[in-house]
């Protein structure tokens, strides 16, 4: 009776042996890394013409932009001439 308990205890322990390597190896089978598996996807973007900026917003950030570069150059090539006179 004994021997057939410890058959039984390893069968049972080579069973949940094989069950918990077939998950693994099915994410194998199908090209995923196995930490990849369970991990969800990302959702696609969808265009939505209604959310996107207006081309007039991109616009004037745009010349937004422009003249802040223009007052950083400037201030940057005073300081630079200042330097100069005073050195």
């Amino acid at each position: 009776m004994l021997d057939v308990t410890a058959a039984s205890s390893s069968f049972h322990a080579k069973l949940a042996l094989q069950k918990s390597t077939t998950s693994s190896e099915t994410a194998m089978a199908a090209g995923n890394k196995p930490s990849q598996a369970a991990a969800p996807q990302k959702r696609r973007h969808k265009f939505n013409p209604k959310r996107d900026p207006k081309p007039q917003v991109l616009a004037q950030a745009n010349r937004t932009v422009l003249r802040m570069a223009s007052v950083v150059v400037v201030a940057f090539i005073v300081v630079v001439v200042a330097v100069q006179a005073f050195w």
